[in-house]
Order: C-alpha cells, then structure tokens, then sequence
C-alpha cells in the first residue's frame, strides 16, 4: 500500500499549487490530521471541504476518512522485510502510474532529438534503453561521456526531450545535464528512487520507482531493477504509438 508521500510523488503531476500546500501540510502534521475532521482541516490549509475531497479523489483514497485510517497505519507500520526485491518490485508497479507513463511517451513520439543519459551502473540500463528505441526515433543519442552529451545538447530545442536517469536524483552530472537541456528549451523527464530531489526540481516530468540506495563494505549493490521496469514501460508505450 502506498504511503502518503508515495501518492504524492505519483500524482504530483496532476495537483495543483494548493493541493500541493496541502499535502505538506499534512506530511509535516501527521499525528494531528488524524485527530481532525475535514473542516477543521479545511481551516487548516485555507481552503473548504470539498477542495479536500477533490484531493482525495486525486490520490485514490476512498475519502478523508481512508486517509486519515492509512496515515495511522503509516505511523504504526513496521514492515516485515522492507528491502526484500519482491518488495521492492511491488511498490515499483505501485508507483507507477498509467497516466504520466503515457505523456512521457507521447513526448518521445513528438521529439525531433532524444537524449538518453544514467551516470555508473544506470548507463547500462541507459544503453538497453536506446537499443529498444533505435529502431523508432531517427535521432536518439547515449553516451557516457559529459563532453558529448553537452555538445549534442547545444542543438537541442523545445521540439526535442532528454531522459535523465538517477537513483538519487541528486547526481551531480545528470542534474547538469537536466539545467543545461532547459535552458535550451527542451524537456526533461526524470526518473529516480521515489522522493523529492535536484532532478524533480528541474524536471518537467518525474517517473519514480522503489530503490533506496544500499551500500556493503563500500560497494554500491542498490537494486537497478526497479528503474529498468520503469524505462521499459516507457519504451512499450512508445512502441505503440510507433506501429
């Protein structure tokens, strides 16, 4: 079952600056928006009661009440095995949402030039990403090297998209990459381990998948599988609106 703030990242998209400023508002007073009724909520955040059930319906919660009974759970909630990888695979699937999946690739199909890049282990995933949309888009590029991908960036405009890929959303040459792609004018989707980061920031759309970092003896083994599920579904839903 996703959790509130894992909602949130889902639907993002979707909400507006108000709804938004909600949501913060209840992430940051958890204990004491399930004591609240909705008006006293509503008084809360500045705005009425049905602007409230509006968010509800956004975020998939049969109503307040259901809200407010999952927010308790959260606080209570101790996972069994939070790090197992069928865990990690479910709340992947959880996350992803049919919608954004479909602008995103939408936005491939619309693209004059797409720029593919993952910094260390996500370059493999990058690489597997545009072997399976080579046979498609006429210009895709990838490479490894920040100097190439700069250069290839200096044509791009707002008919064209970069795919940032990073678990933290926080890695140094991809969030350059996303900078410079927007001054450009082109789009930038982002994908990373779900939560707020430099990349959302930049990005004009985030896909988000379940991969916290993890780190033995100096070694990075997090789990890439969940963000090759992502870039997958991406890539299938572009194939189609290519046939």
């Amino acid at each position: 079952m996703l959790s509130l703030e894992e909602r949130y990242r889902k639907f993002e998209f979707q909400l507006t600056d108000l709804e938004d400023q909600i949501i913060q508002y209840m992430l940051e007073h958890r204990r004491d928006v399930v004591k609240m009724s909705i008006q006293k909520l509503a008084k809360e955040t500045h705005t009425v009661p049905n602007s409230i059930m509006r968010l509800m319906k956004k975020l998939e919660y049969e109503g307040f009440t259901q809200l407010k009974l999952r927010l308790k759970d959260e606080m209570e909630e101790t996972e069994t095995n939070p790090d197992s990888f069928q865990y990690e695979i479910e709340r992947t699937f959880e996350l992803t949402d049919p919608k954004l999946i479909e602008v995103a690739s939408e936005w491939m199909h619309q693209s004059q030039r797409l720029l593919v890049y993952g910094a260390g282990a996500l370059s493999y995933i990058s690489e597997l990403l545009v072997m399976n949309i080579k046979p498609f888009h006429k210009d895709v590029t990838f490479t490894v090297h920040r100097h190439q991908n700069i250069a290839a960036l200096h044509h791009f405009t707002k008919k064209d998209l970069v795919i940032l890929l990073s678990q933290s959303g926080d890695t140094d040459q991809t969030v350059e990459l996303a900078e410079y792609a927007k001054e450009r004018g082109a789009r930038v989707l982002g994908m990373s381990h779900m939560g707020e980061s430099r990349l959302s920031r930049v990005a004009d759309l985030m896909l988000y998948c379940y991969a916290p970092k993890e780190e033995i003896k100096g070694y990075n083994t997090t789990n890439f599988v969940p963000m090759a599920i992502v870039g997958r579904k991406v890539v299938e839903a572009y194939r189609k609106l290519c046939v």
